[in-house]
């Protein structure tokens, strides 16, 4: 940064400072550490940490660390935490630990620790376990736990569980279990299960859902059947479903898919659906499908539609498309967007155009417009367009607009202009803007000039500034 530039940002940073934004004055150290004028940086964390700014705190901190100046670093840490904010002595261990210096990180921990930051306790305690020393990050997230830090008494049943102490782990696990954190009664679970003990396993992952938790339960489901004890996998998953766990059916089931079990899939399919599970109903559909009964597929999304599934509705109409029956395949798109679903209909006219049958296609279409929809005629004007009917694109497209869709014009003037028909693309622009798409006139004027034809390009900026656009 030169002086000059550096002068004026320091004002315009002031300004900013002293209309209380210290954000500006950081951000000015920031590049006065870019041009390699530290002084100058240190000079502005400083005035910005006199205006209350702790961050700027941390950022000074880490300027003296980095310059080889410990003392100079910690003495900033503490006057940041003496403002009430230990994060300074937290960032400073960081760096000393990077730099390989064991003994300071430990002395920091403590000390912000001491300052009332549990979260250095935790880490402490992590660095004590990596030292091998077993009682002493015990010791230290039991002072964690005792502060509130309630996930440093999951910590300790682990802990306690890897030295072979089974009861002081339960204990643990059910202390931080009563506090609101039950994953280390998960834990426990898991790792007797791992173990072979599977009634400790379960009673432990009864415990977890007694508190209201019943993903142990379903993992145990799923670890079950891997294990090749179906009966077992679905007696938990049954378990966890009537404790109001909405997955555990539908994940088991799904697994079963996979290892190519299909009457237990459907079997718990059917279980999940008959508790009100619409999903999967459709599940169960899709299998029906695969095994070839279309009929009985047809049945299941026709039950999850009559219980609100609308989407189900969608993949009947699909079938009866694919079964070559249109009128059934209309009346259940029918069905479908007069709940809001207008996706069939449109499929169908699609369909339709791609079978050649345009008048079928327009009036299909029209049904989707009728329920506010107008996407379905912009597919029919591009195809329109494409096929080479400039005409019925056109006149679809003005239809378009007249619902109000004011992209319809704009969008036949672009694919005007990729075509090559200029005259087309503007007469299209021109009466989107009429009908209040003003964007269109500019849109094209870019193209244009980087064509070539620096005069339309102009008389179209013009025309488009007429219409507001002044910046074109």
């Amino acid at each position: 940064m030169r002086a000059g530039d550096q002068a004026g940002a320091e004002r315009v940073a002031r300004e900013a400072a002293d209309s209380g934004d210290n954000y500006a004055l950081r951000q000015l150290a920031v590049l006065c550490m870019r041009a390699g004028d530290q002084p100058g940086a240190e000079r502005l964390y400083r005035e910005a940490a006199n205006r209350g700014d702790t961050n700027a705190l941390h950022e000074l901190a880490e300027l003296r660390m980095r310059a080889g100046d410990q003392p100079g670093a910690e003495r900033v840490a503490r006057e940041a935490a003496n403002r009430g904010d230990n994060h300074a002595l937290r960032q400073l261990a960081v760096l000393c630990m990077q730099a390989g210096d064991q003994p300071s990180v430990e002395r920091l921990y403590r000390e912000a620790a001491d300052r009332g930051d549990t979260d250095a306790l935790q880490r402490l305690a992590v660095l004590r376990l990596r030292a091998g020393d077993q009682p002493g990050a015990e010791r230290l997230y039991r002072e964690a736990a005792d502060r509130g830090y309630t996930d440093a008494l999951q910590r300790l049943a682990v802990l306690r569980l890897r030295a072979g102490d089974q009861p002081g782990a339960e204990r643990l696990a059910r202390e931080a279990a009563d506090h609101g954190h039950p994953y280390a009664l998960h834990e426990l679970a898991r790792l007797r299960h791992e173990a072979g003990d599977q009634p400790g396993a379960e009673r432990f992952a009864r415990e977890v859902a007694d508190r209201g938790e019943t993903y142990t339960l379903r993992e145990l489901a799923e670890a079950r059947h891997k294990a090749g004890d179906q009966p077992g996998a679905e007696r938990l998953a049954l378990e966890a479903a009537n404790r109001g766990d909405k997955y555990a059916l539908k994940e088991l089931a799904a697994l079963c898919m996979q290892a190519g079990d299909q009457p237990s899939a459907e079997r718990l399919y059917r279980e999940a659906a008959d508790r009100g599970d619409n999903y999967a109903l459709r599940q169960l559909a899709v299998l029906r499908l695969r095994a070839g009964d279309q009929p009985g597929a047809e049945r299941l999304y026709r039950e999850a539609a009559n219980r609100g599934y609308i989407e189900a509705l969608l993949e009947l109409a699909e079938l009866r498309m694919r079964a070559d029956d249109q009128p059934g395949a209309e009346r259940v798109a029918r069905e479908a967007a007069n709940h809001r679903h207008p996706n069939a209909l449109h499929k169908l006219a699609v369909q339709r155009a791609e079978a050649g049958d345009q008048p079928g296609a327009e009036r299909l279409a029209r049904e989707v417009a009728d329920h506010g929809h107008t996407y379905t005629l912009l597919e029919l004007v591009k195809a329109r367009h494409e096929a080479g009917d400039q005409p019925g694109a056109e006149r679809l497209a003005r239809e378009a607009a007249d619902r109000g869709d004011k992209d319809a014009l704009r969008n036949l003037a672009w694919l005007c202009h990729i075509a090559g028909d200029q005259p087309g693309a503007e007469r299209f622009a021109r009466e989107a803007a009429d009908h209040g798409h003003t964007n269109a006139l500019r849109e094209l004027v870019v193209p244009i000039m980087q064509a070539g034809d620096q005069q339309v390009a102009e008389r179209l900026a013009r025309e488009a500034a007429n219409h507001g656009h002044t910046y074109t």
